[in-house]
């Protein structure tokens, strides 16, 4: 498929196998087994909470180093691909490609999380639908913010209060009795800020692109 080629093409080989397959398998592993330890279902809870807060701090991390400030002008950082017919396609299609990949990284990281909540008390799905999509859409959202911001200190400012407000969301939903009997409609309302969040996202990274071919704010 074209848009997994360019993704290939544009983002680093190291870069793929850490954020997409490497951290979210260990950091899923780690938290597992933290839970099985405990075997208290108010840990996998916390443990959910702690794998949102988590990767969601990887995520824009992780991303000021795959794409960085791209969407201020002059710091594309990938002038050489104007010298290509083909350069502003590419990157459109990478752009795309790394959207749709961080709910699915994402998802492999708290589908290990919740394996021993399945084993000893019962169906996870309800809990992974929350942590999966709440984080998801902080990911994808918070990119119209991150991808401004050229100042390491300030990204990992974003990082923590993103992070911050993942975990504690999960946790405190989860765990709520108040809350609890919501949490359906809660995840059907994230369900579907998420293909919104990837739309207006994409929508605005394109612009940036075209704006940094035309020599444009």
């Amino acid at each position: 498929m074209r848009m997994i080629k360019d993704y290939r093409a544009i983002t680093n080989g190291k870069y793929r196998l850490v954020c997409n397959v490497l951290i979210p398998i260990i950091l899923g592993v780690i938290l597992a087994l933290i839970d099985i330890g405990v075997r208290k279902y108010y840990v996998t809870a916390v443990m959910l909470g702690v794998g949102a807060a988590l990767m969601t701090a990887i995520e824009v991390m992780a991303d000021y180093w795959g794409f960085g400030a791209i969407c201020v002008k002059g710091c594309l950082g990938m002038d050489y691909l104007k010298t290509s017919t083909k350069g502003k396609a590419m990157l459109r299609n990478a752009l795309t490609a790394d959207l749709l990949v961080r709910p699915a990284r994402i998802a492999i990281c708290m589908v290990i999380v919740a394996v021993p909540y399945e084993i000893m008390v019962g169906n996870p799905v309800r809990l992974l639908c929350l942590s999966i999509l709440l984080t998801a859409d902080i990911s994808v959202w918070a990119l119209s913010i991150t991808r401004y911001v050229q100042n390491v200190q300030v990204m990992s400012l974003l990082s923590m209060l993103s992070s911050g407000a993942s975990g504690a969301a999960v946790i405190y939903i989860t765990i709520s009795s108040g809350l609890q009997k919501f949490t359906w409609l809660i995840v059907a309302a994230l369900a579907v800020l998420l293909p919104v969040g990837i739309y207006v996202t994409r929508r605005h990274m394109y612009r940036k692109v075209e704006a940094s071919y035309l020599d444009m704010d």
